[in-house]
């Protein structure tokens, strides 16, 4: 099929895309069969220990670097996220995971400000915690 621009026997230029679009959509529907056999590369445990790890670390340094605690904080949250997007847990284990994620980040935030800043900023960790 040869694409251009210039119109079809009956008028429209639609019928060309749409022709267009079904010879691209049974292009995608070998490939999709083919990505359809294709596998995430790690074991699923192997994938939850390497961000156990990772979000220990950074608990670690939240606690290291009172001063620079708001970036492994982020780390840990968005890595969660990007975890849970790739292997999604059964509502119990994602509620466990949660609850500790956010008492930990918590606790860490919560005791490097009443050591390092006045208590309003403090008390508004909580809040960002629970976004």
């Amino acid at each position: 099929m040869r694409a251009t621009s210039s119109q079809t026997a009956d008028g429209s230029r639609a019928s060309l895309l749409a022709g267009l679009l079904a010879g691209l959509l049974a292009g995608l529907g070998r490939f999709g069969r083919f990505a359809v056999r294709l596998s995430w590369p790690f074991r699923p445990a192997l994938l939850d220990a390497g961000w156990a790890v990772f979000s220990a670390i950074n608990l670690i340094a939240i606690f290291a670097f009172p001063c620079w605690e708001t970036i492994p904080f982020h780390l840990i949250w968005i890595s969660v996220t990007l975890v849970y997007g790739f292997r999604t847990w059964a509502p119990k284990p994602t509620l466990a995971v949660l609850g500790v994620v956010m008492a930990t980040t918590g606790a860490g935030i919560q005791a490097t400000n009443v050591f390092a800043t006045a208590f309003a900023t403090a008390a508004e960790t909580f809040l960002s915690v629970s976004v």
